[in-house]
């Protein structure tokens, strides 16, 4: 494989716009309908090392808190994603209530918070400018105490960082 991504991301253009003429669309249609012949019965799929990786929107919803590298995710997501393209993160911040008693469940045992890491705003601003990316909007929302029994009656959505609230929504784009 040495040397077969730089290939790729030099040819990317003209691998995508095989796709637009009259050839390469027709024969894009026959692959995909011997493709559903086999593949009819499933749940989700994953697909390895098709196309050229020029993505345009990256999300990665309450994904960073789980993994032990968030910077790799990160690169990798700058890395698929085309320029100009637009990374989606929902997370929760350590600033946030809602941080706190996710790291008190894990403390007494939960099998899935004692791994969360919870990364406060200038931690994830760093990450993301290390990273090649350009914060522009943060949403905030879930502007309620901690807990887990009861729907929501707030809806409310905030622009901008809020420490009181919940959940966040940053938007964050590939630096050119």
């Amino acid at each position: 494989m040495r040397g077969i991504p730089q290939v790729f991301d030099r040819l990317a253009r003209d691998y995508d716009h095989w796709y637009e003429k009259p050839f390469g669309r027709s024969v894009y249609a026959l692959e995909l309908s011997a493709l559903r012949r086999v593949c009819r019965d499933f749940r989700q799929a994953l697909e390895v090392g098709v196309g050229t990786g020029s993505f345009d929107l990256v999300l990665l919803m309450v994904t960073l808190c789980f993994v032990d590298y968030p910077e790799d995710v990160l690169r990798e997501a700058y890395r698929v994603l085309s320029p100009g393209g637009r990374l989606v993160l929902g997370l929760i911040l350590r600033e946030s209530p809602w941080a706190a008693f996710y790291q008190e469940k894990g403390r007494r045992g939960h099998p899935l918070y004692q791994r969360a890491r919870f990364y406060s705003l200038p931690e994830l601003r760093e990450m993301l400018s290390r990273t090649g990316f350009e914060e522009k909007k943060i949403l905030s929302t879930l502007f309620e105490p901690p807990q887990t029994e009861r729907p929501i009656t707030n809806p409310e959505i905030r622009q901008g960082f809020h420490p009181q609230a919940g959940f966040f929504i940053l938007l964050a784009l590939k630096s050119s």
